[in-house]
């Protein structure tokens, strides 16, 4: 029996489901050279998630990579050019520097908060070195009280 030519029988050849849409692959680097999310990617280029981490993960991963040294080049810049909170910053995170914090007083009334928080603050380790068993008497907690 011979198949009768049907009028839309010129869709046959074409391929099922919608058409590949082309997107513009500088722009998905750009956006992920700024740290975009996938999420934010996909906004902007007007298609889902599922695309962008489908068939553009790893433009994106190199795209972001770049933005993470060019970041870093930038702080390196500015810590060398002299800038004060960027030498600290890179200091803290590629040295291990730290702030030591140091209080001093003559004042009486700081000296004597700080010797309350101290006792307070043995008081209270002693309490929770009790067991679960042995309940605080009322002698016990009025001195943490204090």
């Amino acid at each position: 029996m011979m198949k009768k030519n049907h009028p839309h029988d010129r869709y046959n050849d074409m391929p099922a489901g919608r058409p590949r849409k082309e997107l513009d692959v500088e722009q998905i680097k750009e956006l992920a050279l700024i740290q975009c999310t996938d999420g934010e990617i996909a906004a902007v280029m007007r298609v889902s998630v599922d695309t962008i981490r489908d068939n553009y993960s790893s433009i994106i991963k190199e795209g972001r990579e770049h933005g993470k040294s060019s970041l870093r080049r930038a702080q390196f810049k500015k810590a060398l050019e002299g800038n004060p909170a960027m030498l600290i910053w890179l200091g803290k995170f590629y040295l291990g520097q730290k702030e030591e914090i140091t209080f001093t007083s003559s004042e009486p009334e700081v000296r004597q908060l700080l010797e309350r928080w101290e006792v307070t603050a043995k008081k209270k380790a002693d309490f929770s070195k009790l067991g679960k068993a042995e309940k605080p008497t009322d002698a016990t907690a009025s001195e943490l009280a204090a």
